[in-house]
């Protein structure tokens, strides 16, 4: 802050209103010169009681510095692409390339019946959800919303019906429920904002990941607003632990150390599964109850209360493996791979 007349009244200023930045100061300090220069009692008028109007408008016009993390579902996607595999107890076999162009072809998940692997494209301009058949190989899109839908899941007592992440013109980032058919209104699933990634949790409740910093991981009841924060700093892979009533997310320790933690939906308590691979962010399970991660091509797996480390499972011979998904009778493997 300069000094004089201006510099003292910045200074007075900020201890006045704490949480006005150096730029709304120093145009109250510009206004103020212009009121110098045009007021003829400039003279005789105690500068701070010129200052003090001034400061109120500010204060009452102010907004709250925007999150400083990225959002994400809106960060620049790069190209990637959506492999299928077969799965089985000797490793994976590459059955097709789902998708096979420049852009983005993302976050696949598995219809209940495993027929077909719903997934996120940019290919109309829009983010949309579009749908592969796994029999033969035909492409449908599924939705068509500017600016777009993220992160389609199949809901679990209503296989008819898929959730999103939506994405509107203001940037805020809702969850709403859409027919596989295209008959029927979508619907918004809970009144919340900022959500990133999400898991459901039985039939009518929610785990989602809430952008913020750090991030959140939330719960919300279909229906309502009303959510309860049941950990921070968590990563964006959120699951359903096969044949058990409990949610698994990974966990960032205050020392960067990662943990996958099961949450207990019943009791709400939290207890540590595996340490996820190194340079992996995405996991998911198999029916059987074993974890698998895609780490630099590579497929791993870990079957918790057996396994000692990680096992290497099949060299998937792609660049920049990430996301995956698993058919819900665990013979198909969707991965996200760079292009």
């Amino acid at each position: 802050m300069g000094g004089g007349l201006f510099g003292r009244i910045g200074r007075r200023a900020t201890r006045l209103e704490p949480d006005l930045s150096r730029r709304q100061i120093f145009a109250v300090s510009g206004l103020l010169r212009l009121l110098d220069r045009t007021s003829p009692a400039r003279t005789y008028l105690d500068p701070m009681k010129r200052l003090l109007p001034l400061l109120l408008l500010l204060a009452a016009c102010s907004t709250p510095e925007p999150e400083t993390e990225p959002a994400a579902t809106t960060a620049a996607p790069t190209g990637s692409d959506i492999h299928l595999f077969s799965l089985s107890g000797d490793g994976a076999q590459p059955i097709a390339r789902i998708t096979d162009r420049d852009g983005y072809d993302n976050q696949p998940s598995f219809t209940s019946d495993g027929g077909m692997v719903l997934f996120t494209s940019d290919r109309t301009g829009n983010m949309d959800s579009w749908a592969y058949d796994v029999s033969d190989g035909s492409l449908t899109q599924l939705t068509d919303t500017p600016p777009g839908e993220y992160s389609p899941t199949v809901l679990p007592d209503e296989p008819s019906w898929f959730s999103v992440v939506r994405l509107d013109s203001t940037g805020l980032q809702t969850l709403w429920r859409h027919a596989l058919s295209g008959d029927g209104e979508p619907a918004l699933v809970a009144d919340i904002d900022r959500i990133g990634y999400f898991t459901w949790v039985g039939n009518d409740r929610v785990l989602f990941f809430r952008l913020g910093s750090p991030a959140t991981l939330q719960l919300v009841t279909e229906g309502t607003g009303d959510t309860t924060v049941v950990a921070t700093r968590v990563g964006r892979s959120l699951h359903r632990v096969p044949g058990q009533q409990a949610s698994s997310y990974i966990q960032v320790q205050e020392d960067d150390s990662r943990e996958i933690l099961r949450w207990d939906w019943n009791t709400g308590e939290n207890s540590a599964i595996a340490v996820p691979l190194e340079g992996g962010q995405d996991y998911a399970w198999t029916p059987d109850g074993a974890l698998v991660m895609a780490v630099e091509g590579e497929l791993y797996r870990y079957k918790p209360g057996e396994s000692v480390d990680w096992s290497l499972v099949a060299d998937l011979d792609l660049d920049g493996t990430s996301r995956l998904a698993v058919s819900p009778d665990g013979t198909l493997l969707a991965v996200v791979a760079n292009r």
